[in-house]
């Protein structure tokens, strides 16, 4: 009997444990979010005496009905000034919190690489994920990509690409907007929208290709004694190695491959932009362009910030309320520590900002450089981005 009754007991005592502690914190928060005002009124304890003011006392309270002070009324001109010009003022947007329509803002901010990418990258797997899932999503009206980018993987911004266009064939209105750089991939994933809005000074074109080969041979017999050799059964058995000599089969071979990815490259901007693939051609070459004249040549639609490109986001949607969804989603801090932590895809954030740290440190000045000649050495196969760093004072 005894111990059929022991574990009702011990469930009885936790029960009676639980409802006592809730009323204990429930009374500390009736306590503590009770109004000061209304607890002071409640408190038997205290006293509140009037005391009645001398008639001489000037008056120092006074009801907002009973006096209103006057506010002196700013004299407009009587004729607008000749030298400054009048600037017509937008009217400004309608964002509802409450409305179903939305509009989602897509950050593509830093070097555009395969697979997931890290904190301040554009990962071509991950990008694409997110420009999937907006457009599965049938209450999101138009995407706006905000790109700063000056390029990065050639595959991984066809990936971007391809889904902006499944994006469009699915009835989204795409805007992009370009901050201060949107350069070779970063225009890449941009010439397919259906308006581009850039700043005067952004550096954006750069529509070119390029490949690197390292080559480790010379130094290691030079600086080490060291020399490869191998026994192969044809002539590209091998493949491109940085431990022998390139031939000039396989440099034939890159080229080709290089050249082909720069003809599509020139198609997907000549489908994107309107123009024949013998236009792009006289302006690309991998030539930049500030924003003020890519407006001239073609390469963008007008001259604006994000707002005007969430504003011409909404008019071409044909919506008058919206409400902004911001991709990628920032985490809290303490889960964002986490990650860094734990890791990401067998990768260690904690230790490559650790790495960059140092780097900065040595170099200085130059670690701009070195930054990106370690980010193109991590890309594999042909490359759309800037091969050089421009800096606007």
């Amino acid at each position: 009997m005894k111990s059929h009754l022991k574990p009702y007991l011990q469930w009885s005592l936790v029960i009676h444990c639980c409802l006592f502690l809730g009323l204990v914190f429930y009374g500390i928060y009736k306590f503590w979010t009770q109004d000061p005002l209304k607890k002071v009124a409640s408190e038997p304890s205290i006293r509140v005496d009037l005391v009645q003011l001398p008639k001489d006392t000037p008056e120092v309270l006074e009801s907002p009905e009973e006096k209103t002070p006057e506010v002196p009324k700013k004299e407009e001109p009587t004729e607008p000034e000749e030298d400054k010009p009048i600037k017509e003022v937008k009217e400004p947007t309608k964002k509802d919190l409450k409305s179903s329509n939305k509009i989602a803002v897509v950050y593509a901010e830093g070097s555009i690489v395969d697979g997931e990418g890290t904190l301040g990258s554009v990962g071509g797997d991950n990008y694409a994920r997110i420009i999937r899932k907006v457009r599965q999503d049938d209450n999101v009206k138009a995407i706006v990509i905000r790109v700063n980018s000056g390029g990065g993987s050639g595959m991984a911004s066809e990936n971007i690409w391809r889904e902006i266009e499944l994006a469009k064939a699915d009835g989204k209105t795409i805007i992009t907007s370009m901050g201060d750089v949107a350069a070779s991939g970063g225009y890449y994933i941009a010439c397919n929208s259906d308006a581009i809005l850039a700043q005067s000074n952004t550096i954006t074109g750069s529509i070119g290709v390029f490949a690197m080969i390292p080559s480790f041979q010379e130094g290691m017999r030079e600086h080490l004694g060291v020399e490869v050799d191998t026994v192969k059964t044809t002539k590209f058995a091998t493949s491109i190695s940085p431990f022998f000599d390139m031939t000039d089969e396989e440099g034939d071979r890159i080229q080709k491959y290089i050249d082909e990815f720069y003809d599509h490259f020139l198609l997907r901007v000549s489908e994107g932009r309107g123009m024949s693939k013998e236009q792009i051609h006289e302006i690309a070459q991998g030539r930049v362009w500030t924003g003020k004249t890519a407006l001239k040549i073609g390469l963008v639609d007008e001259l604006g910030d994000l707002d005007d490109a969430i504003a011409l986001a909404a008019e071409k949607a044909g919506i008058t309320d919206y409400r902004l969804k911001e991709f990628p989603q920032v985490k809290e801090p303490i889960q964002q520590f986490i990650d860094n932590l734990r890791g990401k895809d067998d990768k260690e954030p904690l230790a490559s900002q650790t790495v960059n740290t140092l780097l900065q440190s040595e170099f200085g000045a130059m670690y701009p450089h070195v930054k990106a000649l370690r980010e193109m050495m991590q890309v594999k196969g042909v490359q759309a981005r800037m091969p050089y760093l421009i800096e606007v004072k």
